[in-house]
């Protein structure tokens, strides 16, 4: 997939390229008010102390805020997902990572009470903000409801071939490694089957149809991934640093080639080089290669009909059930423009 072609394009306007939600840890030394929590005492001093979670609702109800402190009250967490929480849904938000998260704090310490001083201010400027998870996703619009369904049911199939764990959940496929993962959504689905939406006032019906042709393909990036990234500190989130950290995984983590389909066919044995003819053919009939070749000579082909953007790992699938994930992926189908709707209604952030 050619993901460099117009990828500036595709930041102008970011509403397509997210930081979604992020699990942040501030450092601080007097964050120690919030009540209800676990204290480890022993002969009478007190050695750890941390909060239980305290819960905000966002607009509309819909997304919440979790903050709690811990270490004796020296760090704010705060678990959620910002966009969401200040605009009520996080289908369409922005990229601009430092400006939410220090939005999100401010609004976390003026209802408890933290004030914030310059000193303070400074801190979180300078790195006193840690991220354990930074989630970013691309909405793609793939036309309609029906051809999500039709390609998250490819994606499963080419997934479950790779060595890593895959895992399926209603409309929604999770494709795990060492510290990072993969989320793909149809979007349409999910929104309908997620109780936090039916209450939202007036928009609800609009958002819904709006979701229905997006595919959301959702990177998320853990704590240790963030840190072999140097990513971890809020101020390394520089204005373009969402998009480039999105495309790198994409492009280099995430491997999602063609698959076969239908019969073999004189035309397309002849635009192969004959050392692959005979195993495509193979292939395509439906033979199990494992059984034909060494493992060493499979690999080898395999590594040969990737450079030809072909995936022989996957079974051969019956004719005119396949899609190009190179083209449904693309940038052409990634949405950038955020509903004008949506923004006048307050639900979306202005691009």
């Amino acid at each position: 997939m050619d993901q460099n072609a117009d990828s500036t394009r595709l930041y102008q306007n970011s509403a397509s390229l997210i930081c979604a939600n992020c699990y942040m840890v501030l450092a601080g030394q007097d964050y120690l008010r919030l009540f209800s929590g676990f204290f480890h005492v022993k002969d009478g001093k007190l050695l750890k102390s941390y909060q239980n979670r305290i819960s905000l609702k966002g607009k509309h109800g819909t997304h919440s805020l979790q903050v709690r402190t811990m270490n004796n009250g020296k760090e704010l967490h705060v678990e959620c997902s910002p966009y969401a929480f200040l605009y009520g849904q996080n289908v369409f938000t922005a990229s601009d990572l430092q400006y939410v998260v220090v939005r999100i704090l401010r609004r976390v310490c003026k209802k408890f009470g933290f004030k914030i001083t310059r000193q303070r201010l400074q801190r979180w400027i300078n790195g006193g903000i840690e991220l354990r998870r930074v989630d970013l996703f691309v909405n793609f619009d793939v036309k309609s409801e029906p051809n999500t369904t039709k390609i998250l049911k490819q994606i499963c199939r080419q997934l479950v071939e790779l060595p890593c764990s895959m895992q399926k959940h209603g409309s929604s496929v999770y494709l795990h490694k060492k510290g990072f993962s993969f989320c793909f959504y149809a979007k349409g689905p999910q929104m309908r089957n997620l109780a936090r939406y039916k209450n939202m006032p007036g928009h609800r019906a609009k958002l819904l149809k709006v979701c229905e042709p997006i595919l959301r393909l959702e990177f998320r990036l853990l704590a240790g991934e963030l840190l072999k990234r140097n990513l971890s500190q809020l101020n390394a989130w520089t204005e373009r640093t969402a998009e480039r950290t999105y495309w790198r995984y994409f492009r280099n983590k995430l491997k999602l080639f063609s698959i076969t389909s239908g019969a073999v066919l004189k035309e397309e044995l002849d635009k192969y080089p004959r050392g692959l003819r005979t195993a495509l053919a193979l292939h395509k009939a439906g033979v199990d290669l494992t059984d034909v070749y060494s493992k060493r000579t499979l690999q080898r082909s395999r590594s040969k009909f990737r450079e030809h953007g072909i995936d022989i790992r996957c079974p051969n699938q019956p004719a005119g059930t396949v899609v190009s994930l190179t083209e449904v992926l693309s940038l052409s189908n990634a949405i950038s423009e955020i509903p004008g709707w949506m923004i006048e209604a307050g639900i979306a952030p202005a691009a």
